[in-house]
């Protein structure tokens, strides 16, 4: 199973999402109680844009592992993904009031996320503050610069001035100082993405 999950994540790079759709499906057949081999399945689906198949194979696999969180929070992507935001809206407000202690700030950052894609960007901003309280009280505090990321993302969706937000971006990064972290742990394309959609091509390079 380790071979065919990892040969089918190999495909799924190269973007030959039917190979590797064949490959998770082999794994999990050899060993039905494999929750790896079950997700990648579902994302080679999503990656091929056969939503009403991920849809039942996540029925199936809600089922067959009913505490496991992933299923769930998959449901939630592919919702939101085909449209269906009303269904996704509810399913992440019952997610919030159930809570989950295996995922305390999924839903929460999702429907965060929801809002933005839908051009809410107060509502955005009330559920991101809440995410990064939970994280906070968890122990795993979101560092600004990435905070500050999302912001920008926000306000360029919507067509809002992001200056302000850039300077305090530009801030943000330099008191982060990556050079002083692991080079596998440093955000160099993720901020350069950042800087490039605010046309500040200089930082960028």
């Amino acid at each position: 199973t380790v071979a065919l999950v990892n040969a089918g994540v190999q495909y799924l790079q190269r973007r030959q999402y039917a190979k590797a759709e064949s490959l998770f499906r082999a794994s999990a057949k050899l060993q039905p109680g494999n929750q790896t081999s079950v997700n990648n399945l579902i994302n080679a689906l999503r990656d091929q844009g056969r939503y009403a198949t991920a849809d039942s194979v996540i029925a199936g696999a809600r089922k067959s592992f009913p505490g496991a969180t992933t299923f769930n929070q998959l449901s939630v992507f592919s919702l939101s993904e085909t449209g269906r935001i009303e269904e996704a809206q509810a399913s992440l407000d019952s997610a919030r009031k159930q809570g989950d202690p295996r995922s305390p700030v999924f839903a929460t950052r999702q429907t965060a996320i929801l809002a933005r894609t839908m051009g809410r960007y107060a509502e955005f901003s009330t559920y991101w503050q809440q995410a990064r309280s939970i994280d906070s009280a968890a122990g795993r505090p979101s560092p600004l610069a990435f905070v500050r990321t999302n912001q920008i993302y926000a306000l360029t969706d919507l067509g809002l001035p992001a200056d302000r937000t850039v300077a305090e971006f530009d801030a943000a990064v330099e008191a982060m100082n990556i050079e002083s972290r692991p080079l596998v742990d440093r955000p160099y394309l993720f901020f350069a993405q950042t800087y490039a959609r605010v046309g500040r091509v200089d930082k960028a390079r």
